[in-house]
């Protein structure tokens, strides 16, 4: 799905597992007018339909799933007959980080989910070039994909760099938004199989976990809700460009320098601007449009005053923040948090 917005069959599917009479408020916390989607196709009719209006934004579909997930204390969003109680997925990450590497971290990931009775089952099978990370029968198309949507990105966010499956399986006939799939993740997608699956380049199992707890809490702070919410696969070097920013952002509140993310990522500053280019953007607009994602989100939550986001986000004062932000969204931060809770 293009990153302007996530389509209706998406926030429906969120709000499955929600009572009835508690979904607008869900919707209302995250800034989505519910507009048509308080009846039809909420109780699980019409959910693989074509995905047609409204369409949200990632940071309001985030916010969205942040919300069920609090509100059920289940991060499967009652999907599943047991829930996953919220800190589920947090400590499997602990476990996941003390790892030497990605092979051993799956294996640990796996063997833990697996002391939870009744919840879905992955399993590992390493073979000598291709590995299989599978998912029993049972979850639905939604819950399919979000699972594996979160252990792959898991994946490439433990090692610092883009993990490519050589194929995605799934157990189940092609959907109506199949389109989406290979923006999902970025790799030839088969419907029908025995079993859903990742599968992978045993070569990129032996590469080095690059996180530690620190770099986990800042992760939890936003996902694996944002992991959903994007719906790009982000393999691009300008996905990984953010993603670095982004962690030195939240680190230092000091915009990292092209050579600092150049190292980070392997390049050299020319390569990386040549990459960029190719990918018909620039270092400085990755900047931006992050800045500009976090300033949006932080301002529609409305929890967070404007001269402490604008340190967060590394401007040198309150003022170059407003001024930042009137020329990303045309209002006021005051306007603009206005506009969105009408």
């Amino acid at each position: 799905m293009p990153s302007a917005g996530i389509g209706s069959h998406h926030v429906r599917a969120v709000l499955q597992g929600v009572v009835a009479d508690e979904r607008a408020e869900l919707l209302a916390s995250a800034g989505i007018d519910g507009t048509g989607l308080d009846g039809t196709g909420l109780d699980g009719t019409g959910l693989d339909g074509d995905g047609g209006p409204p369409v949200v934004s990632t940071e309001q579909f985030a916010r969205l799933v942040r919300g069920v997930w609090d509100h059920l204390d289940d991060e499967l969003m009652g999907h599943w007959p047991v829930p996953s109680r919220r800190g589920t997925f947090a400590t499997m990450g602990l476990l996941a980080v003390h790892c030497p590497d990605l092979r051993t971290a799956l294996t640990r990931a796996t063997a833990f989910y697996h002391l939870f009775p009744g919840g879905p089952r992955f399993r590992l099978q390493v073979g000598a070039e291709q590995t299989r990370l599978e998912l029993a029968p049972g979850p639905g198309v939604f819950l399919t994909e979000s699972l594996l949507m979160i252990w792959h990105r898991f994946a490439s966010w433990l090692v610092r760099a883009p993990i490519v499956p050589l194929a995605v399986e799934l157990a189940y006939p092609p959907p109506a938004h199949r389109g989406e799939y290979t923006q999902l993740f970025g790799a030839p997608v088969v419907f029908d199989q025995p079993c859903s699956a990742l599968v992978l380049d045993t070569a990129d199992l032996h590469t080095s976990v690059q996180r530690d707890e620190r770099a986990l809490a800042g992760f939890l702070r936003s996902s694996p809700a944002d992991l959903l919410a994007r719906r790009e696969h982000g393999t691009s070097r300008a996905a990984a460009v953010r993603r670095v920013v982004g962690e030195d952002l939240a680190a230092t509140g000091l915009l990292p320098t092209l050579p600092h993310v150049a190292a980070r990522l392997g390049y050299s500053p020319a390569s990386l601007r040549r990459h960029l280019a190719a990918e018909r953007t620039s270092y400085s607009a990755v900047c931006d449009a992050l800045r500009r994602d976090l300033a949006t989100a932080s301002i529609t939550d409305a929890h967070e005053p404007l001269d402490e986001l604008a340190v967060r986000l590394g401007f040198s004062e309150a003022s170059a923040l407003h001024r930042a932000f009137r020329r990303w969204t045309g209002h006021s931060p005051g306007s603009y948090l206005a506009a969105q809770q009408r």
